[in-house]
């Protein structure tokens, strides 16, 4: 940690710990600044992101800030700051991602302010999920996707909308409701890069199974290719939207885990994108069994794992779910004991997730 970061930590206290604003402000912008100190971000960046709520919820003028830190972390912060101007509550948030969207660090301070305002902002006191914030949530994905959506910062925001969004449907909501923050939840929110890697080892028309399909955005991707596609998911909410978004004819959804799963169809490709760290350590090996049992030969496995940040498997308790996090080294293994041939491997950005492309032997 630089000497100006600290600085910039030390500058905050006082203010933020005096604030009019009820909510634990100082908390907030100390883990915002964690959060892109976490993901490696530049000084400016980084500073602008502990300074992101100095001039919103304290009397401290700009003038000060720019005396401090320099004009272009102040200009990152006034682009974090609501225009007090504009009383309605969604086209004042909506005016302030447009302006962010004009600057790329000032669209990363605001993802990092939304990841840590997400673990208490998108749910209520009764442990329902707040409509209103998801929606505010969905909105940012949307605007922000077309600059930053390679950012390891954005892609973790994304995976945590469609926790929230998953988590919702435990809940008995109004149909209505569920129309409105989950129908298009899913649009357009799929991985093309790693997609793309995936199929460029099959052949045309190639039948796919989508584990853990979700809303089966995934699956509509590889469909519209020309592709065969079954998407199972264990939640019964997740396959109807999928089946209601479903235009191919080239596609079916069905509720299931992989474990239950029974098909006398053999498939040429199986995709599994962030549902292997929800699978209990224990029952991964059985799980990669049955991948390969309906796999046809030659046929292309793509998996991916959250890694471990130590030299053992372990799993962690992490946003209200257990998460199983594996090395390397046994993600390898557990392909390679059961028949599969590793021929791409890589670890996300930061190495907040890595990815296994196989192929049964």
């Amino acid at each position: 940690m630089t000497s100006i970061i600290k600085k910039a930590k030390v500058f905050i206290r006082e203010p933020l710990l005096n604030s009019k604003n009820p909510k634990p402000v100082l908390k907030h912008s100390l883990a915002v600044g964690q959060i892109l100190e976490k993901f490696k971000y530049s000084e400016n960046i980084i500073i602008a992101g502990y300074l992101h709520d100095i001039i919103e919820d304290t009397n401290i003028k700009p003038e000060l800030i720019q005396k401090k830190f320099g004009i272009k972390i102040l200009r990152l912060i006034e682009l974090n700051t609501f225009d007090i101007s504009i009383k309605e509550k969604i086209e004042s948030y909506k005016e302030l991602f447009s302006r962010c969207k004009k600057n790329k660090s000032a669209l990363i301070v605001k993802t990092a302010d939304l990841l840590d305002n997400s673990h208490y902002c998108c749910y209520q006191n009764d442990g329902k999920p707040n409509e209103w914030w998801i929606e505010k949530l969905k909105y940012f994905l949307k605007i922000a996707r077309s600059k930053i959506e390679d950012e390891p910062i954005y892609i973790e925001l994304l995976k945590r909308y469609k926790e929230v969004i998953n988590t919702s449907m435990t809940f008995n909501f109004p149909k209505k409701a569920v129309k409105k923050f989950v129908k298009e939840s899913y649009k357009e929110m799929y991985n093309v890069p790693a997609l793309k890697r995936f199929l460029k080892h099959l052949p045309a028309n190639s039948s796919i199974l989508d584990f853990g399909c979700g809303g089966g955005q995934d699956s509509l991707f590889m469909a519209q290719k020309g592709n065969f596609v079954t998407g199972i998911d264990i939640t019964a909410e997740m396959i109807r939207l999928a089946k209601k978004k479903a235009k191919h004819s080239n596609t079916a959804f069905k509720k299931s885990s992989i474990e239950s799963f029974f098909s006398k169809q053999k498939f040429d490709g199986i995709w599994s994108s962030k549902v292997f760290k929800f699978i209990p350590l224990k029952k991964q090996d059985a799980v990669i069994k049955k991948v390969f049992s309906i796999l046809k030969p030659g046929g292309v496995l793509y998996i991916t794992a959250k890694p471990s940040d130590k030299r053992r498997d372990y799993e962690v308790v992490e946003r209200g779910s257990v998460r199983k996090l594996i090395t390397r080294k046994t993600f390898e293994s557990l392909l390679r004991e059961n028949g599969f041939r590793i021929v791409h491997f890589q670890y996300w950005k930061n190495k907040v997730g890595m990815e296994i492309i196989a192929k049964k032997k």
